[in-house]
């Protein structure tokens, strides 16, 4: 409890006698003098409220807890570990900032614009991307579970061992509708449930990817990768890692995203079980 409060009055001493003007700032229509400029600065264990439409840079938000978070920029700012369930980053601008093990379900990213930065184990349960813009981004080991990426575009990001899933049935989560996906890496993510409609993955990794994805309407595949290096090697049984898309939607119908990781080996379904990847899929 010390340590916390003695954590506290440092930060608002920082900034909390600026909260006020800034917020006058931002309902007055963004003109004139009040603004929250802010850089090189440590707001470890901050507790925020009010800073919608703030400019941060280099600023360490590690264990910080901020909710309303629509209209900033934030470059090289550092958030591991903070407590951002909820938050709304609604037409934000982050760039290069790092977000590792951050607690950050149920947010929502609206029309924001992602360049660079690390999301590495990142909780993105049930999240909303509507119309984000992501680029070059990493969210490996990230969980999205039940997210929403509708009509969202990410480029060169990586998702590599990141869960995907479709968890809650009852919810009208995990989809793709309109999304697209540009040389993303996907090697060994959980897409198990994801829906896919009108979804594009434009020469995208998928060496061994888990799942089986819901293919609910229109998804367009283009040179999509299965070899476990994400270089097109075809495998020592002549089977090439760069599959045919037609089969691809086929095999994601009809079995499930191990399968093709399973021919792409053994170049055949010898031995080939389902259930042993997917044991509550056992008929009994």
């Amino acid at each position: 409890m010390k340590t916390r409060i003695k954590r506290e009055s440092l930060w608002q001493g920082i900034i909390s006698h600026r909260l006020r003007p800034h917020s006058d700032w931002y309902r007055g229509g963004r003109v004139g003098e009040g603004r929250i400029v802010m850089t090189d600065e440590n707001l470890q264990g901050a507790d925020l409220r009010g800073v919608e439409g703030a400019k941060f840079e280099r600023v360490d938000f590690s264990g910080a807890g901020i909710n309303a978070l629509e209209d900033v920029e934030v470059s090289d700012c550092t958030f591991d570990e903070a407590w951002l369930q909820r938050s709304r980053w609604h037409r934000a601008h982050v760039r290069n900032c790092r977000f590792h093990a951050a607690t950050m379900w149920l947010s929502r990213f609206e029309d924001v614009v992602v360049d660079g930065g690390d999301w590495l184990g990142a909780n993105l349960n049930g999240c909303s991307w509507t119309r984000a813009r992501v680029t070059d981004a990493r969210f490996t080991a990230a969980t999205l579970v039940d997210a929403r990426f509708d009509d969202a575009t990410f480029v060169d990001c990586d998702f590599t061992r990141a869960d995907f899933s479709r968890v809650d049935l009852g919810l009208d989560a995990a989809r793709c509708p309109g999304t697209r996906f540009v040389r993303c890496d996907f090697r060994h993510a959980n897409i198990d449930g994801l829906r896919f409609n009108g979804t594009t993955f434009d020469h995208c990794l998928f060496g061994g990817v888990r799942g089986k994805p819901d293919v609910e309407g229109d998804c367009t595949l283009i040179a999509p990768d299965f070899s476990p290096a994400g270089n097109g090697s075809v495998s020592s049984n002549g089977v090439p890692g760069i599959r045919d898309p037609e089969d691809v939607l086929r095999v994601w119908r009809e079995r499930d995203a191990d399968y093709l990781q399973h021919w792409y080996i053994f170049g055949n379904d010898t031995h080939y079980r389902p259930e042993n990847n997917y044991p509550e899929r056992r008929k009994g």
